[in-house]
């Protein structure tokens, strides 16, 4: 287990690129064609789920960084989970004050699992693997004696009840866009990932022929299965792992496995090529990662809508308005990553935290 604090820049450039991966995928939910059959379109599509995953993932790596030591105090304890508690709540006003503009928000949910998480910080290894498969096999469950679409409205892609606190409870707990069951999973695989040591090849070896696996493993299941059922069969989406509404257990477990080789493979990369002035670049664009998160969404969506459809005024009217290509998009997304990857090197260079980082540590400690 790893018992240092010296930073693992891997995960900085793994951060870096699960920001690119939601900048995609919700500027193609806002403003393209999530539906599209072009090559792109296709691409685009296939982003959905594991930027998040892997976001979430890195945020339960964080907070084991952040707070845990194997033979900490029962002061330093408290004093680490009390941190962790007000930013979690730190994070779940911001989320709610977020879903005001913008309904796909995920800081409410980071909040519950770093909530969670916080309960699982000196709790041993196998405490966390019990919890990971009872979450993926519990929401199988939840899903087969309780009605998903409970609160939705699929057509406007919209939460009716979500400001009644059975509606809220309901979709942070099971059917929101990363409900706690089961994606607190992916938290606590990044916990995990937060305690095993980087420079030992051994363990970081068996990860790689772990994740490779699993991947060829579910994307084969996946490939019979939606071949052999027809899509309106109620067994269909056990098989397609294109989606993560619902987030069933073959869609956890290839999200899980492609979340953890990101992170493997961007922590050889910076290994490997650390030099590079890119490399640190979006490593220091990982840094300032929930700076990026709310500027993408504020700026980058809500202030796109502002100046170029002022006409649009709800959730509805957005998904009938008129589509933008995938090539639009591509470009729209990478530019944003641009000015942020530039806005990254150029605050760094006075600052050590992100504006949002900076204001989250001086409220909460």
């Amino acid at each position: 287990m790893q018992t240092n604090k010296q930073r693992i820049t891997g995960l900085d450039f793994a951060r870096a690129l699960s920001i690119i991966g939601m900048i995609f995928v919700n500027y193609n939910m806002v403003l393209g064609n999530p539906v599209d059959t072009s090559w792109l379109g296709v691409v685009l599509h296939n982003l959905s789920g594991n930027s998040s995953a892997t976001f979430v993932m890195l945020a339960g790596a964080g907070l084991t960084l952040m707070s845990y030591k194997p033979f900490a105090s029962e002061t330093e304890k408290q004093k680490f989970r009390l941190i962790a508690l007000k930013r979690s709540l730190f994070l779940f006003i911001l989320g709610l004050l977020l879903y005001t503009v913008w309904s796909g928000d995920i800081l409410h949910f980071y909040a519950g699992y770093m909530l969670l998480g916080v309960w699982f910080l000196y709790r041993p290894l196998r405490n966390f693997i019990w919890c990971i498969v009872g979450l993926i096999l519990g929401f199988l469950g939840l899903v087969i004696f309780f009605d998903y679409s409970t609160g939705w409205d699929w057509s406007t892609l919209t939460y009716t009840d979500f400001w009644s606190y059975k509606g809220l409870l309901r979709n942070i707990f099971f059917n929101g866009w990363h409900p706690i069951c089961p994606w607190l999973a992916f938290y606590l695989i990044g916990m995990i990932l937060g305690r095993i040591d980087w420079n030992n090849t051994k363990i970081i070896g068996k990860l790689w022929i772990i994740s490779i696996s699993v991947i060829v493993i579910t994307e084969l299941i996946s490939a019979v299965g939606t071949s052999v059922i027809a899509t309106n069969n109620q067994l269909y989406p056990l098989f397609d792992i294109s989606t993560q509404i619902p987030p069933l257990p073959l869609y956890m477990l290839s999200s899980i496995a492609i979340s953890l080789l990101i992170i493997l493979v961007s922590v050889w990369f910076c290994n490997r090529f650390g030099a590079l002035k890119i490399t640190g670049a979006l490593c220091k664009t990982g840094q300032l990662s929930l700076t990026h998160y709310l500027l993408h969404i504020l700026v980058g969506i809500t202030g796109f809508m502002l100046i170029f459809h002022p006409e649009i005024h709800s959730q509805k009217e957005m998904l009938q308005m008129s589509r933008y290509s995938p090539l639009f998009i591509a470009i729209y997304a990478t530019t944003t990553f641009i000015v942020l990857v530039v806005f990254s090197v150029l605050w760094k260079k006075k600052f050590k935290q992100g504006p949002l980082e900076t204001i989250l540590r001086k409220i909460t400690g």
